[in-house]
């Protein structure tokens, strides 16, 4: 039965070989840097050939992201389900912890978990060290308006 790579793996493949790496040179760095067995010239060489066209390479990413959402959107809801609703009535009626910060731990637990510790602590350092702007993103669903013109400040 033939091993089935993620897209992350087949992408750093195509990459190394563009680079003008040797096939036995972009099997090593795949299993390097993946941890996992070294795929074949001929896997590797079918990878090639189905991600190198730009279209090819749209549709995977576009099929690899409906495949993840999907997923996302189920554990999403999940999540809500069994985890937000009961913590924010517990948190309240047990600790009489604040109803607010308890919503805010449980999201930020929530996406922790999804990105690992170090990842969620850069990407909250890094939002702190962005300078305010004054312009906020818009709410959600909100659609920009056509004749709005840019000017300078």
């Amino acid at each position: 039965m033939p091993k089935i790579y993620p897209l992350e793996v087949k992408l750093f493949a195509v990459e190394k070989r563009m680079a003008g790496h040797s096939w036995d040179r972009v099997s090593e760095l795949v299993s390097e840097e993946f941890k996992i067995q070294h795929p074949s010239r001929r896997q590797m060489s079918k990878w090639q050939k189905e991600l190198s066209i730009t279209q090819g390479l749209k549709q995977a990413f576009a099929e690899d992201a409906r495949k993840k959402a999907e997923v996302a959107k189920g554990e999403t809801l999940r999540q809500v389900i069994d985890g937000l609703i009961p913590t924010l009535l517990a948190a309240q009626e047990y600790t009489r912890e604040e109803f607010e910060y308890s919503g805010w731990r449980w999201f930020f637990q929530a996406v922790e978990e999804v990105l690992g510790r170090k990842k969620f602590e850069n990407f909250v350092d890094r939002y702190f060290k962005e300078p305010k702007t004054g312009a906020e993103l818009p709410p959600p669903n909100t659609k920009p308006k056509e004749t709005q013109e840019l000017t300078e400040v």
